[in-house]
């Protein structure tokens, strides 16, 4: 079934690999659910760094995930990017 979380998952694909920001999400749509994931061994840090830009994702297992609800838009990948790049730095 597709619906707008897998608009938002592959417009936030996109946008980490314009920015050289590898993922571990498979690209194709029909491989990958409304959730994003980055390995990187500072995850940690880089989730709390989002979280002070009031950006939420989950850290776990050396991954940054990013889940997108019904409630989420394409304001939301903006809001993931601008918080990301700094952070990744």
């Amino acid at each position: 079934i597709w619906d707008a979380r897998f608009s938002l998952t592959t417009a936030l694909l996109a946008r980490l690999a314009a920015a050289g920001i590898p993922s571990t999400t498979p690209p194709d749509p029909r491989r990958h659910g409304a959730s994003v994931c980055i390995e990187d061994p500072r995850a940690a840090a880089i989730v709390a760094a989002l979280g002070e830009k009031n950006v939420l994702a989950w850290n776990g297992r050396g991954r940054i995930r990013f889940s997108f609800h019904g409630y989420n838009a394409m304001d939301d990948v903006d809001r993931i990017m601008d918080a990301l790049i700094p952070a990744w730095g």
